[in-house]
């Protein structure tokens, strides 16, 4: 008995050794992810790689749930929480990834 379970942990242990890399690298990718999205969510506009125009951060914005709001583009969604993932260009129609 004693030894299974002295043998289950070192199972766990091993276990965790061998992922905490993977995990680690996950992380990393997550943290230049939401670094990227972080520098919009202080910027008021943007400029469109297709016409050179400003995209406008700051508005009038629909969710995909329907919901109309007033704010910053990545504002969450009052109603269901989403937070939105492209922006269009209204001069050129150009969707960018935020």
């Amino acid at each position: 008995m004693k030894l299974e379970k002295t043998f289950l942990i070192a199972l766990k242990l091993i276990g965790y050794l061998l992922l905490a890399p993977i995990f680690f690298l996950l992380d990393i990718l997550r943290l230049g992810k939401n670094m990227r999205r972080m520098r919009f969510a202080v910027r008021s506009s943007l400029t469109c790689y297709n016409c050179r125009s400003k995209i406008p951060l700051v508005g009038m914005w629909k969710c995909n749930c329907g919901f109309q709001y007033t704010g910053h583009v990545l504002k969450p969604c009052s109603l269901c929480g989403h937070v939105a993932q492209i922006v269009r260009c209204p001069h050129c129609g150009v969707t960018l990834l935020l």
